[in-house]
C-alpha cells in the first residue's frame, strides 16, 4: 500500500465511514452558485454572475442550471432563446420597442408584419386610450403621442417607412430574415 494514500481503504468497509463518504459527496454536488443576467444601466451590456443583480436593476433572470445564458431573456423581458446569433447580440446593445395601438391600421400592421418577417426580437406596447403609462411613455420616446413608432437603441423612427425601418434595423446589426 502506497504512503501516499491519506486513507485506509478498509475504512471503506465501516458502514459507518461509506455513510458519511456518501454524504459528503451528495453535498459536494449540491454546492452550486446561482447565475444571474441582467444588463448593466451604465454600459448597456449584459452581466453574468454569480451574485444578484445591484438594488437599482429592475430586469435580471436567475438562469437554472444546465440552461445557456445565451438563451436567457434580454433587456425588458424580450426572449432570445432559438434567436440567431447576430439577432442576440443586436438586441443586447441595441432593443427593439414598436409602439402601436388597436385603431392605428394599416401603418401598425405594417410595421408588425416587418418585424415578424425578419424575426426581430422585439417589445411591443399597445397604446391605449385608456392606458395613460402607455402615453405617457411613447409622448417621453417619440414628442408626441402617434404610432407606429420604433425605437431601435437610441434611434428612432416615427411612422411606418419600410426603407428607413430597414437601414435602422440592418445599421443595429439585425438578421434580414428570420431564421
Amino acid at each position: 500500500m502506497s504512503a501516499a494514500m491519506p486513507f485506509s481503504l478498509s475504512a471503506l468497509r465501516r458502514p459507518g465511514a461509506l455513510l458519511a463518504l456518501a454524504a459528503l459527496c451528495t453535498l459536494w454536488g449540491g454546492a452550486r452558485a446561482d447565475t444571474y443576467r441582467w444588463i448593466d444601466p451604465r454600459s448597456g451590456n449584459p452581466v453574468l454572475s454569480d451574485r444578484p443583480p445591484p438594488a437599482g436593476v429592475r430586469h435580471y433572470r436567475r438562469i437554472q442550471e444546465g440552461a445557456s445564458p445565451d438563451d436567457a431573456p434580454t433587456k425588458d423581458g424580450v426572449d432570445l432563446a432559438g434567436q440567431p446569433y447576430e439577432n442576440r447580440l443586436a438586441a443586447a446593445k441595441y432593443p427593439v420597442l414598436l409602439y402601436v395601438s388597436p385603431n392605428c391600421g394599416e401603418g401598425c400592421t405594417q410595421a408588425q408584419d416587418l418585424l415578424r418577417e425578419r424575426g426581430i426580437p422585439h417589445r411591443e406596447i399597445n397604446v391605449t386610450p385608456t392606458d395613460q403609462a402607455a402615453q405617457e411613455a411613447l409622448s417621453k420616446e417619440s414628442g408626441n403621442r402617434q404610432v407606429p413608432f420604433l425605437k431601435v437603441g437610441t434611434r428612432s423612427q416615427l411612422g411606418f417607412q419600410r426603407d428607413a425601418w430597414n437601414r435602422l434595423l440592418d445599421a443595429a446589426g439585425y438578421a434580414k430574415k428570420a431564421p
